[in-house]
């Protein structure tokens, strides 16, 4: 019979929160099969604002060169995706004088389209990091480049979403805000846990299950911080909003998936 372990909760890599129970939140280095085990773990972070922000800056504070880099990886990527996107245009209506308005609309929101493709695939290799970030790993802005297998998934699972709050939002407010909150987690569960994007959208909604209250002023607070940072900052707050958007909800995904394996634990041991 094994002997009992005791974990250090919010240090411990997420290989060592393995239990004994059918927990459809074990990472997926978790261990799932040998012999049962104990861990004793303390409580989760609280879901709330003070909550999240104070494990951010934990979080900043213990990898600060990693995350200045990850957001200069960002912006660079960002400003230079612009470029053909404004360009573009600008070409069409100076040299294609016989252009119909409506194709130069067309080609610029095909280029706009494939810009945030291709932004798509950084913001992923970004996820990884922060995810390595607030799981206690090591990280660097290397891994930025390192998420190619998730595009696809990503990708389709991002037109699906904004299919569905769109759909939502447009029956009523609330039903679009709150699909947007449920389905905002896809890209971190495609990330690691490699699932599709159904699979990912179906279980960023079951994470969310039973704490969308909770998620509301955080999800509040997070939009209105990064509106206000693009409106006093302008250009500027890709270096730093964007980032701070990305480690906030690698913050709250990582606080949902622990509380969920909290319970879990709570209730096999109960």
């Amino acid at each position: 019979m094994c002997s009992p372990q005791v974990v250090e909760y919010r240090s411990a890599p997420l290989s060592e929160f393995s239990i004994a129970v059918n927990n459809p939140f074990d990472a997926p280095e978790a261990s799932v099969g040998g012999p049962p085990r104990r861990i004793d773990v303390g409580p989760p972070t609280s879901l709330t604002i003070a909550g999240i922000v104070g494990r951010m800056w934990q979080h900043t504070r213990e990898q600060p060169a990693t995350i200045l880099g990850t957001a200069f990886a960002l912006s660079a990527a960002q400003l230079v995706l612009l470029i053909p996107a404004l360009l573009v245009p600008w070409v069409l209506q100076q040299h294609w004088l016989g252009a119909n308005p409506t194709v130069v609309i067309t080609i610029h929101w095909a280029v706009m389209a494939a810009m945030s493709t291709a932004f798509l695939f950084v913001s992923l290799g970004a996820t990884r990091i922060f995810l390595n970030i607030v799981s206690g790993r090591a990280s660097a802005v290397s891994l930025i480049f390192t998420q190619g297998e998730s595009w696809v998934p990503a990708a389709i699972a991002s037109v699906i979403a904004g299919v569905l709050v769109l759909l939502g939002a447009l029956m009523m407010v609330v039903p679009g805000f709150i699909l947007g909150i449920a389905l905002q987690f896809f890209p971190f569960i495609i990330v690691e846990k490699r699932r599709g994007p159904l699979d990912a959208l179906a279980r960023s909604s079951e994470l969310t299950d039973g704490y969308k209250m909770q998620l509301i002023p955080i999800t509040l607070f997070v939009v209105v911080g990064g509106l206000l940072a693009n409106l006093v900052m302008g250009p500027a707050w890709l270096a730093v909003g964007v980032p701070i958007i990305l480690l906030g909800q690698a913050v709250v995904y990582r606080s949902l998936w622990e509380r969920h394996a909290y319970n879990a634990l709570i209730k096999a041991e109960a």
